[in-house]
């Protein structure tokens, strides 16, 4: 686990690259619990959002990337609001996704990046939503072949599944993810450079500027 060494202590890598990511920081946290009470996947998670905050402190990359939590939070953003320090823990997550998605780290909950990867291919290949589509490439990601087919022939009765796709100003949605890569790739690069200058400095101008992250003025840096 790689380490930044500021002036005053040394920094874990990997929270300064979640906090890059996520464009917050994660030291005002005090561990009051308000997120996972509030949190609707809280009994199915294997760690607490307050958990994954402390251990993405800690530097321990390993274990965060291998959870079941950053796969399962839905984004539903309750966490986010009730934090009363301010940490958005729904783009801490995010981030952290986005980490293992890099690393290529096997998911622990491996439907969740197979439903991203098959809704992707969709928007691209059809500029919107083909739910029939959609729903074969996803089962034949799974394997899962047969789950859902009794609720589908019903939606299909109903009509609520067209049998043929519509084209949508494909061009337009691609040149979106096109524009979206690029500007992740320029992200991509200005993280490295400041990680190589963070390493490189004795007094850590490049890290300690992110130990409170922005929101964090309220004393994160002194936890």
């Amino acid at each position: 686990m790689g380490h930044l060494i500021s002036g005053r202590r040394s920094v874990p890598a990997f929270r300064t690259e979640v906090e890059a990511r996520a464009g917050c920081g994660v030291l005002a946290c005090f561990q009051c619990g308000k997120c996972g009470a509030g949190c609707p996947l809280q009994e199915h998670l294997d760690y607490s959002p307050s958990q994954i905050i402390h251990l993405i402190r800690l530097g321990q990359e390993e274990t965060v990337l291998a959870s079941k939590a950053i796969w399962l939070c839905a984004s539903c953003e309750t966490c986010t609001t009730r934090c009363p320090q301010g940490v958005d823990i729904a783009r801490v997550m995010d981030a952290a996704r986005s980490l293992a998605f890099d690393r290529r780290v096997p998911s622990a909950v491996p439907s969740v990046p197979s439903f991203y990867k098959a809704t992707r291919a969709n928007l691209m290949k059809f500029g919107r939503m083909f739910e029939v589509w959609l729903l074969a490439s996803l089962k034949l990601r799974t394997g899962d072949i047969t789950k859902d087919m009794d609720l589908g022939r019903k939606m299909m009765a109903k009509r609520k599944l067209n049998l043929f796709p519509t084209w949508n100003r494909v061009w337009e949605t691609r040149a979106i993810f096109k524009r979206v890569a690029r500007i992740e790739k320029e992200r991509a690069a200005e993280r490295a450079a400041d990680t190589q200058s963070g390493s490189g400095s004795a007094g850590g101008a490049a890290a300690s500027p992110r130990e409170g992250g922005p929101g964090n003025a309220s004393g994160g840096g002194n936890s």
